[in-house]
């Protein structure tokens, strides 16, 4: 977006009355004596209303351009669009296009154009038919010409986050997802039964707090656990998991000596048969509902390969604030505090992610048997395991 000696307001429309070509002019006529760096121009084809506009007379600083075969000749013709459409527009396209191409617009607070310009950042919005509110954004602009590429750049970002293809694709997914959802039941094999692997090298405090969270909020009659002991060198954690083994839907693999992260998790799976998966972190702490919330998306959501839930200290998955421990408050317990957060979050939309985390992560049998097991060749250590795993699934 070049601007000149000359700052081009222009209007891209079909060049009829409800678009308020009227009222363009009327700007046009209003500052033809005042601000003399303002140029206008009506981009759109010629007709019988034109003609009358001609006949009746036009300031000098106005000019027809005639009609441009796309947006983007449109949008090279101007600096600044205009849009004073006299109804209520369902949706703006003209101002979604200037904005991509880093146009700033002014336009009237009317339909759904204030859902796309951001007052004072991506453009002006003044009351529908307030043609001295549009002359005073239009001086403004030519009295500091250098605001016109900053309210353009915040508009190309603008669009580009609520409707670039990707986000337009993602959300018509999610809405027919939800529709999906009210009218489906649970994918056709919900009854699948789940294991939590759990794998466990030495930390036996860390190990026993994570347990005994697990112990008591999940329903043991239909997920199981499994802890793997990778050959941990504290000779605290063997008795520790014999103990819990003996908990109805504990079980307890040992391996003779240390696998690292990657192989133990691919013996879980092996191990579990058909049920689905559910990896979690030996110091980890879970709470009520926990396994229900990741279900919800794992089994409602036709193509949710994996689910990974969020935690007060799980990096990328950190809540409130992402990548730093959230302390609790002081006055709260662990319980009371994922109870006041879940009280929330509940009814939000699951989020799409490039990739989960092993963590606490759930994920699908019916996926496993289609892409395999995680990479234990390349990744022995863990360490990126999640992340190769992730990207074989969007793949």
């Amino acid at each position: 977006n070049n601007v000149g000696d000359k700052i081009i307001f222009g209007i891209v429309s079909s060049n009829i009355p409800k678009k308020g070509i009227a009222d363009f002019i009327e700007v046009a006529r209003r500052v033809e004596a005042t601000t003399p760096n303002a140029l206008f121009r009506i981009i759109g084809p010629d007709n019988a209303y034109v003609g009358e506009l001609r006949a009746a007379g036009l300031p000098a600083n106005l000019e027809f351009a005639g009609y441009a075969d796309t947006p983007t000749e449109a949008m090279a013709q101007l600096n600044v669009l205009l849009a004073l459409s006299h109804f209520a527009e369902s949706f703006g396209r003209t101002v979604a296009e200037a904005q991509a191409a880093r146009r700033p617009v002014i336009a009237y607070r009317w339909g759904a154009v204030p859902e796309l310009v951001d007052d004072n950042q991506t453009g002006f919005l003044v009351d529908h038919k307030d043609i001295d509110g549009v002359v005073d954004r239009v001086r403004l602009l030519c009295e500091n010409p250098t605001r016109i590429p900053a309210l353009g750049e915040a508009g190309r970002i603008k669009i580009l986050r609520q409707f670039a293809p990707v986000v337009l694709r993602n959300n018509l997914r999610h809405a027919m997802s939800a529709i999906l959802n009210e009218s489906v039941p649970l994918r056709g094999d919900d009854t699948r039964g789940l294991t939590i692997i759990v794998p466990v090298y030495n930390a036996p405090d860390a190990v026993e707090r994570c347990l005994q969270s697990v112990l008591t909020r999940t329903d043991l009659r239909r997920h199981r656990v499994l802890m793997i002991n990778d050959g941990s060198s504290d000779e605290r954690v063997q008795p520790l998991l014999e103990r819990f083994a003996r908990h109805p839907g504990f079980h307890l693999l040992v391996n003779p000596q240390n696998m690292g992260y990657t192989r133990t998790i691919n013996r879980g799976i092996q191990c579990a048969g058909d049920d689905d998966i559910l990896l979690l972190n030996s110091d980890t702490i879970v709470h009520d509902g926990w396994i229900e919330g990741m279900q919800k998306v794992a089994l409602g959501t036709p193509k949710a390969g994996t689910v990974t839930a969020m935690g007060d200290n799980s990096g990328a998955f950190s809540f409130p604030t992402s990548g730093v421990l959230n302390p609790k408050p002081e006055d709260m317990s662990y319980d009371d505090w994922a109870h006041r957060i879940i009280s929330f979050t509940q009814d939000s939309d699951a989020i799409d992610v490039p990739t989960g985390n092993g963590f606490c992560m759930y994920i699908r049998r019916d996926l496993m048997d289609h892409i395999g097991l995680f990479d234990e060749e390349a990744f022995p250590r863990g360490y990126g395991e999640e992340n190769d795993f992730c990207m074989r699934t969007i793949k």
